[in-house]
């Protein structure tokens, strides 16, 4: 979880931009790294600074599988989401002093 916390900092960080556009271009296969420019704009504005999980993406999630399993449809975000581990990590000050870099 900690490292999910640096990763989210770094990639949210404007002095990491080139850096995290090149890394972009690398996994999404993209043959110049200014053709990252987009999906680098498109992750900063779903990027929270405290990663914790939104309950309308999961059911969200939930609503979509259910077309294709309706069992799925007893799950309730509450029973997939545990956040005991980032609060922690956000009560600690952890996720702050990141922020701060």
């Amino acid at each position: 979880m900690k490292g999910v916390v640096a990763g989210n900092s770094f990639s949210l960080d404007p002095r990491n931009k080139e850096r995290v556009k090149q890394i972009l271009a690398k996994y999404l296969r993209l043959e110049r790294v200014a053709q990252a420019e987009e999906h680098y704009q498109a992750a900063l504005k779903v990027m929270a600074p405290k990663p914790y999980v939104d309950v309308a993406g999961i059911n969200s999630m939930i609503e979509f599988i259910t077309e294709t399993d309706p069992l799925v449809a007893k799950v309730k975000p509450e029973m997939v989401i545990n956040h005991t581990i980032l609060k922690k990590l956000d009560d600690s000050g952890f996720i702050d002093q990141w922020s701060k870099r």
